[in-house]
């Protein structure tokens, strides 16, 4: 049997409601990950709406919690009546709990009906066999291959007889050990709390969170989305904002009276992490840190004027993306309640330093671009637990929170040169003066080097978990060739040591 090796950059129940029996609105939890979470269909992230509750402990069965909810706010400039109208479409309401979204897509209309539950309910790979198909039968996989580039792709098919390899023969779109995916929109206005002239946007938002049982992603959740303007409207000086309400503490009657929150910005990621002050039983309970970093973020062209969003299916360079603007620490009591002092919030432009022992919200939004009719962004972040350092406890020190903010840095790495997947079988990659070839790979691997100096001292491989292999290999004037019939199938990192150039880290 042939094997797919393909070489990369290393780097519960299920509760539902509704408002009838078919239950449109979705709401399922993982099962694999330490990290324990509840996933929606309609814009809430972490929030179990079911009991109103947190929906984010760790570890797995623990009563310590860290988050309440969180969701993404979008804003734009909408020309209403001829003028430009400030808006916020949003995800998550901390005061009020309430999500203005609605499962589905827009092109079925304004709301989505009860009857399409099975097309709309949340994907939760462990269901799925590894061509798609539901275990037990029904709905197959709605994501598809359609190319060999870069991870976190993978095309939506609406039409369910095309979701098989028949018509894909790439395959379905799998990436971490347990993954969710979801669809909604925010053209349903009898949602929205403020119905502010302009709206709705006519948005389309494609949500994949993953998740990981081993290795140092196990700590690590991972949410990417698709927004795609579905409507004939040009959107100015569009802004995305992602909203977090952290709770740390033992269930709901502790957490969120003394949280606290620090913004870094290390080697070039920048973020929050946070903390619990104790005081509330928490002491002796193992809280650790919780980071949060944006990931990707929409590209323009920096010397459009207009900064019109460039459109691909895979993430552009970070260099090429516009960035964190934003990051926001603030109570509730701050929180902004309209449309017009909400886009100004989340397009202020400032970093606040911290915020010590409060029920403090955070906010990480990116700069400003123009969205035109049709035009889809891509945008992600992350969320990592880690322990302090040199201490039983959190302090907020910048030693003591050391692992978090690297656990956030590897995190970043592995988003851009972990999910790489394959090259067809006849085609050679490179990175620098290095080749692979074959690749994939079924029996043996050769690296070929244009630098006939080189002395490689080790070789060894990775998968995305980081479980390491060492390579048996014969060199010879600076190439390597190895044997992989002994390796598992998957994905992979050539790390080589050389007496040249230190560690070389090589993406296929």
């Amino acid at each position: 049997m042939k094997k797919n090796l393909v070489f990369l950059l290393l780097v519960l129940s299920i509760q539902t409601y509704g408002t009838n029996a078919q239950q449109l609105f979705d709401l399922k939890a993982n099962t694999l990950s330490p990290i324990e979470i509840m996933v929606s269909n309609y814009g809430h992230q972490f929030y179990n709406q079911g009991t109103s509750s947190s929906g984010f402990y760790y570890p797995r069965g623990s009563q310590n919690q860290y988050i309440y909810g969180g969701g993404l706010w979008f804003g734009a400039k909408k020309r209403v009546n001829g003028e430009l109208q400030k808006l916020v479409t949003i995800g998550y309401n901390p005061n009020s709990g309430r999500s203005w979204m609605t499962p589905g897509n827009t092109e079925d209309g304004v709301k989505t009906k009860d009857e399409d539950f099975p097309k709309f309910a949340i994907e939760r790979s462990t269901d799925y066999n590894n061509d798609g198909t539901k275990k037990g039968g029904g709905v197959p996989w709605s994501l598809w291959k359609t190319n060999d580039g870069n991870a976190f792709t993978g095309q939506y098919v609406a039409d369910v007889s095309k979701r098989n390899s028949a018509v894909y023969p790439k395959g379905v779109s799998f990436y971490s050990n347990e993954m969710f995916h979801s669809r909604y929109k925010d053209t349903d206005i009898s949602r929205f709390e403020n119905k502010a002239q302009g709206f709705p946007f006519g948005l389309q938002y494609d949500e994949r969170i993953y998740t990981w049982n081993s290795g140092f992603l196990s700590s690590v959740v991972v949410v990417q989305n698709t927004i795609t303007n579905s409507s004939k409207d040009t959107l100015f000086d569009c802004v995305i904002g992602q909203l977090l309400d952290p709770d740390i503490g033992i269930g709901l009657t502790t957490a969120g009276r003394n949280d606290n929150g620090r913004y870094f910005n290390d080697n070039n990621i920048e973020g929050f992490y946070l903390w619990t002050s104790l005081g509330n039983s928490e002491a002796g309970k193992g809280f650790q840190y919780l980071g949060i970093t944006l990931l990707e973020t929409p590209s323009v062209n920096l010397q459009d004027p207009m900064r019109i969003l460039k459109v691909a299916e895979y993430a552009f360079p970070i260099s090429e993306q516009i960035g964190l603007s934003s990051s926001i620490l603030y109570p509730i009591v701050e929180d902004p309640l309209t449309s017009e002092r909400r886009y100004d919030f989340i397009s202020r432009g400032n970093k606040i330093d911290s915020m010590l022992n409060t029920d403090l919200k955070t906010m990480l939004s990116t700069g400003t671009f123009t969205m035109l009719p049709g035009q889809t962004l891509r945008f992600a972040y992350c969320l990592a637990l880690a322990a302090p350092v040199g201490n039983a406890e959190a302090d907020g020190t910048m030693e003591n929170a050391k692992g978090i903010r690297e656990l956030l840095r590897k995190t970043r790495d592995f988003y851009y040169n972990g999910f790489i997947t394959g090259v067809d079988e006849d085609n050679w990659g490179s990175i620098a003066d290095k080749h692979i070839f074959p690749n994939p790979a079924n029996n043996w691997v050769e690296v070929r080097s244009e630098d006939n100096n080189e002395s490689v001292m080790s070789v060894y491989l990775y998968d995305i978990l980081g479980n390491k292999y060492q390579i048996q290999y014969t060199s010879n004037n600076g190439s390597i060739r190895f044997s992989v019939q002994n390796i598992p199938s998957g994905y992979y990192s050539i790390v080589i040591n050389n007496t040249k150039k230190g560690t070389l880290h090589v993406i296929k």
